[in-house]
């Protein structure tokens, strides 16, 4: 090989470095960014998963309690399905009180609903 060659082949190679350095830098900057993007989301999700399963035993406990307490008012709610019923209901509860304190009612007017 002459020296000429030898000079072409490293033109080519310092040619070829350059270009690999000016393509491949920022593609290998962006892959890098891309990566550390992915790794914070990543820690996000877990630590948010974390807090979440934590958290599980409160909400839990909550929700026992909210149940124990929706039964708890349902007992104390009239039953029926419509307003001459609960109506009754409401009617047969204050005899029932009245009887208990020795307090005899002999009639009660009916409720009279009102709608908005």
């Amino acid at each position: 090989m002459t020296k000429r060659e030898k000079n072409i082949i490293w033109i080519a190679v310092a040619v070829g470095a350059v270009f690999i350095l000016s393509q491949g830098f920022p593609a290998v900057r962006s892959l890098y960014a891309q990566r550390s993007a992915t790794i914070e989301t990543l820690r996000n999700d877990i630590e948010r998963e974390t807090r979440l399963f934590d958290n599980s035993m409160l909400w839990q406990e909550r929700r026992t309690e909210i149940e124990t307490r929706l039964n708890g008012l349902g007992a104390q709610l009239f039953s029926g399905d419509s307003v001459p019923l609960i109506s009754a209901n409401i009617q047969r509860m204050v005899r029932d009180y009245g009887n208990q304190v020795g307090v005899v009612i002999t009639s009660t007017r009916l409720a009279e609903p009102m709608q908005t």
